[in-house]
């Protein structure tokens, strides 16, 4: 029940940090001050990589082994997908406390992320669509439409003037993160 960060140079064992229960992915803050634990009871461990200690627990009701968890680029936000779920939750990360749920009235999520600002999320749906939801608002702002299957990934550029989504259909489209219009869509190698 322990997680281990290597120091990359030479492969070492730089830091353990112990679990209460079996860890099931585990995934730094783009600053890398933090590595968030998800755990299989469905909690959210936030350890600190300097020193190894916890530094606070957030529980959850779920399937943990569903539970897709990403932070805002500035670390201060974090959000969490349960597969086949209508909503997304999104937490402060100093405090642990929910500050926003996102929902949706049609297909349930499967994934989702942060605007490179951190003030809006994108979620791929089973309905085919995505949708940009504002986080201050708590609206939906835009639909991607013309995916023929489930979109199972969604991402914006670095930039954030696109967005990308993947879907079960075979294809990847690329959307005006603006307008929500096609741009280009690219067949998936198979």
């Amino acid at each position: 029940q322990t997680v281990r960060m290597f120091n990359a140079q030479d492969g070492s064992c730089a830091r353990v940090f112990r679990c209460e229960h079996e860890p099931l992915l585990a995934t730094f803050s783009p600053q890398g001050s933090v590595i968030l634990i998800l755990s299989c009871d469905c909690s959210l461990s936030f350890f600190s990589t300097e020193t190894g200690a916890c530094k606070q627990t957030i529980a959850f009701t779920g399937e943990a082994s569903q539970a897709q968890v990403t932070f805002s680029s500035d670390s201060h936000k974090l959000l969490l997908v349960l597969a086949n779920e209508p909503a997304a939750w999104i937490y402060c990360t100093e405090t642990g406390m929910l500050k926003s749920t996102v929902q949706n009235e049609g297909g349930c999520m499967l994934t989702a992320s942060f605007s490179p600002a951190g003030k809006e999320v994108l979620a791929g749906l089973t309905d085919c669509t995505a949708i940009l939801y504002n986080i201050e608002s708590e609206q939906c702002e835009l639909t991607f439409s013309g995916h023929q299957g489930a979109v199972v990934t969604s991402k914006f550029s670095p930039g954030g003037e696109s967005v990308f989504t993947a879907s079960h259909d075979g294809f990847i489209r690329v959307f005006d993160a603006a307008t929500a219009a096609c741009k280009q869509t690219i067949p998936i190698c198979r």
